[in-house]
């Protein structure tokens, strides 16, 4: 009877063991996702990603406007170079007019959102 009993101490001490050891592996691995997610850096360097799940952007690359392109700001000071004064801007997606007086009569100019702020008209 003793014999049976201490074969029974040794394999659940066994047991134990393996479920000791086991539960530290699984918590070191996730340690770095906790990390990830408290510092936002993990130790390895990589950055964490957000994903904004909201009104269905799912997929879909964050907006970025080009630094290229001719913003208003660029074409008033173009247009100010020109000689145009008292201007008024009106944008819309692919065109900017400038309007304004150029030796006392109304003028108004056109551009294209390219590079440089193409005359269009």
């Amino acid at each position: 009877m003793s014999g049976f009993s201490m074969k029974a101490a040794i394999v659940s001490g066994l047991i134990g063991l393996a479920g000791v050891f086991s539960a530290g592996a699984s918590a070191q691995a996730a340690s770095p996702a906790v990390s990830l997610a408290v510092s936002g850096v993990a130790t390895t360097g990589a950055r964490l990603v957000q994903v904004n799940h909201r009104h269905g952007h799912y997929n879909r690359p964050q907006y970025r406007p080009n630094r290229y392109s001719c913003t208003p700001r660029n074409a008033v000071s173009k247009a100010s170079r020109m000689g145009i004064r008292g201007m008024r801007v009106h944008s819309n997606r692919s065109t900017i007019r400038v309007s304004g007086y150029r030796h006392g009569r109304p003028v108004s100019v056109l551009f294209g959102k390219a590079r440089g702020c193409p005359i269009l008209r």
